[in-house]
């Protein structure tokens, strides 16, 4: 089958937070950083994602350089942030995000998302962000039997409606978002909706980037070459079968997570879960 593809994705870099901040939760935008972080001596663990970080965090920075231009008002719209606002205690901007996409099997396929980010700081210890996406998308055909065949539900998405004015059409939108708090050196707390991955691979036997997104409450601590991760969440499955008045099996679910890093080439974890 051959396809073709015009991707055009809208990215506007962080400006640096003293806070600490999420990492996009995105295999390609680790493959950046990972090279760095699994270096001879780096007490980093890195299978605990997304990352936090901060300006302090010289790898994740040093990773990344700026989308080059000869223009100066194409580089602004593809590295500066829309607006906004920065001031010595807090910190605020908007940025506009796009994603549109086209393919052809036996069909013309497209992907065609837009949205918006949200994104900021309070003093040094509080960050946030919050996305909001709306999406149209005519999917392959094998894609779109697996959908109606489960609720209508768009791995990894969430649900979506069918439209009737053309068959095979999929609207829907989804949002994620995180407040995050620096206690100290050694803790952070972070209340959110989205997803966590825990593992090293592409996939997870723990828990995995392909869920839905679901509230979540999480602590982190670091000390010396430690870091444990207190993860309670909140899960939907998605079954139209079960009940009309109540469509979703609900579970709670409390995940412990250790990482060690042992000498200067060797990491462990310990994982542990209860779910109700």
């Amino acid at each position: 089958m051959k396809k073709y593809f015009l991707i055009f994705i809208f990215i506007c870099i962080s400006e640096s937070l003293t806070a600490q901040t999420n990492t996009f939760l995105s295999h390609s935008y680790f493959s950046f950083i990972e090279k760095d972080m699994h270096s001879i001596g780096i007490n980093k663990h890195t299978s605990v994602k997304p990352f936090l970080f901060s300006k302090e965090d010289t790898i994740f920075f040093n990773s990344f350089k700026p989308l080059s231009s000869s223009k100066s008002l194409f580089y602004n719209f593809l590295n500066l942030n829309f607006l906004s606002i920065k001031e010595d205690d807090y910190y605020f901007a908007i940025n506009p995000l796009f994603h549109f996409e086209i393919g052809k099997d036996n069909e013309s396929r497209y992907i065609n998302t837009r949205g918006f980010e949200l994104k900021g700081k309070i003093g040094s210890k509080v960050s946030f962000y919050s996305s909001f996406y709306e999406n149209q998308m005519y999917l392959p055909d094998y894609i779109n039997t697996f959908i109606e065949n489960h609720s209508n539900v768009v791995p990894g998405i969430g649900i979506a409606k069918h439209n009737s004015f053309k068959d095979g059409l999929i609207d829907l939108y989804y949002s994620n978002g995180y407040i995050n708090y620096n206690i100290n050196t050694f803790f952070d707390i972070q209340f959110g909706h989205g997803k966590n991955f825990i593992g090293d691979g592409y996939r997870s036997m723990f828990i995995s980037d392909n869920s839905f997104n679901y509230p979540y409450l999480k602590v982190t601590t670091n000390v010396w070459k430690l870091k444990y991760i207190n993860l309670f969440s909140y899960l939907q499955n998605i079954d139209f079968d079960i009940d009309e008045f109540n469509i979703t099996n609900s579970k709670f679910c409390a995940i412990h997570y250790l990482s060690a890093n042992i000498g200067r080439r060797l990491n462990i974890g310990f994982f542990e879960s209860i779910m109700l």
